[in-house]
C-alpha cells in the first residue's frame, strides 16, 4: 500500500511540473518574426499599431490558436480602449490555454476597468 500512494504521490507530482512547464510544449509553434516587432510596439506603448500587426499575424490559421499571441492582442486591444474585443480574445486565449497567467491577470485588470467604467446602480435609478 505505501508502493501504491508513492506512485500515485509521484505521478501527481509529475504531471503538476508538466503543466508548469507551459511554454516548454513540444507542440509550440515557432512564432512569425514580426510578432517581436510588435512586443517592441507594445512596450513603447504604441498600441493601435501592435494591435493591428497582432491581427494580421492571427490571421494566419498556424497562429490563430497561440495564446501568446492572442494574449497580447487582447492587452494592445485594451489598450486602446476596445474592451468588447479584448474581452472576447483573452476568452479565446483561455479557452486555449486555460492556466495562462498574462491572460488570467490582464482579464482580470480588463474586469475591473469595466466595474469602474460602468455605471453604478445609483446612477441609473437616477436616470
Amino acid at each position: 500500500m505505501k508502493h501504491f500512494i508513492a506512485i500515485i504521490a509521484l505521478f501527481l507530482l509529475t504531471q503538476n511540473n508538466s503543466f508548469a512547464a507551459g511554454n516548454d510544449s513540444a507542440n509550440e509553434v515557432v512564432k512569425p518574426s514580426s510578432y517581436s516587432k510588435m512586443l517592441k510596439l507594445i512596450k513603447n506603448e504604441q498600441y493601435a499599431e501592435a494591435a493591428q500587426g497582432l491581427e494580421k499575424i492571427l490571421e494566419n490559421k498556424k497562429y490563430n490558436k497561440d495564446a501568446d499571441i492572442l494574449n497580447h492582442y487582447a492587452f494592445a486591444l485594451r489598450k486602446t480602449n476596445n474592451l468588447t474585443k479584448a474581452e472576447e480574445i483573452y476568452l479565446k486565449a483561455l479557452s486555449i490555454e486555460p492556466t495562462h497567467r498574462g491572460a488570467l491577470e490582464y482579464i482580470g485588470e480588463l474586469y475591473v476597468c469595466l466595474l469602474y467604467t460602468s455605471p453604478s446602480p445609483r446612477d441609473v435609478e437616477e436616470s
